[in-house]
């Protein structure tokens, strides 16, 4: 591991940690389908830009989006604004945001403690995005709502 990659991976650890210690309030979310029910925390807003995965030129049409409660046209205007590599640094972005919100289960690759923690395998796509839109809509019964179809 060159020195550089390890500033980098302590540089994110550090933020990481920092996030988790100054967001402590959680809420619950149900996802309908299965009754799973999970604890999250709200990412904040600066997460989007810290985190560097959200393309500069995207953040405004982002923050809009998130003003709006995750509006269905530009969100579908703003996926089909991205070039290969958005959508790839978006689900990358997408994948940290849920890590980060996500309390109890935890989603991790290997399961230690089957009371605090789920294997990411056993997170069907449709769980996932519902937990992409409820961790990146704010947040709560906001998000949930908007999976669900409802308004």
């Amino acid at each position: 591991m060159s020195k550089g990659s390890r500033k980098a991976d302590l540089g994110h650890f550090l933020f990481l940690k920092i996030m988790s210690e100054n967001n402590k309030e959680t809420y619950q979310v149900t996802f309908e389908p299965t009754g799973r029910v999970w604890e999250m925390r709200q990412v904040p807003k600066h997460f989007f830009l810290m985190f560097g995965q959200l393309p500069q030129n995207l953040s405004a049409k982002a923050a809009e989006a998130m003003q709006k409660g995750n509006n269905a046209a530009l969100e579908a205007e703003l996926v089909n604004s991205l070039s290969p590599k958005q959508i790839f640094d978006s689900a990358i972005f997408a994948r940290e945001a849920v890590k980060y919100a996500c309390v109890n289960p935890k989603i991790v690759l290997s399961v230690e403690d089957p009371l605090t923690e789920i294997s990411a395998f056993d997170v069907s796509e449709d769980e996932f995005n519902f937990l992409v839109r409820t961790a990146t809509s704010g947040g709560g019964s906001q998000g949930a709502a908007k999976f669900r179809g409802k308004s």
